[in-house]
């Protein structure tokens, strides 16, 4: 009788982890990954809370925003911090574009990332919004990891 209960509750604890698998995966539909420079690994998510499809918000929901960058460089003693330029681009409905440049120190091995979200008003303009975030070392002629999430708000 115990082995049937082992087996039961292992399972039901398989069912739970394939269900949370399911609905992470679902969460991250407006996840975008890019690494077109090995050095570096951006990474940009927008995601609608409590909607049946994150891609989608409407006025009063609540969206997650988190953008992160990876130093990929190996560690190495004594460690040297790189200046890393971030630019961040953000694409209205209207074809408008908001830009900002920042510099960033970064160790290698090390990531940034910030998180927060924003609350959805009916002053929104409704349509596509793209956030696009790339990385590249400061003066550097590579090319630069970019990926670009992006939300409709209807």
């Amino acid at each position: 009788m115990s082995k049937y209960r082992s087996l039961k509750f292992l399972l039901s604890l398989g069912t739970v982890i394939a269900s949370n698998v399911i609905c992470i995966s679902a969460a991250l539909a407006t996840t975008a990954t890019g690494n077109q420079n090995p050095d570096f690994t951006v990474s940009v998510s927008l995601a609608s809370r409590g909607t049946p499809d994150p891609d989608v918000a409407a006025a009063g929901n609540t969206v997650d925003v988190v953008l992160s960058v990876r130093n990929n460089k190996s560690f190495k003693f004594p460690p040297k911090v790189n200046q890393v330029q971030l630019h961040l681009a953000l694409r209205l409905p209207s074809g408008e574009s908001f830009d900002v440049t920042t510099n960033v120190p970064l160790f290698p091995d090390q990531t940034a990332k910030v998180a927060f979200d924003f609350s959805v008003t009916p002053s929104f303009p409704r349509g596509a919004y793209a956030l696009t975030v790339e990385a590249n070392e400061v003066d550097s002629t590579a090319l630069a990891s970019g990926a670009t999430g992006t939300l409709t708000i209807v």
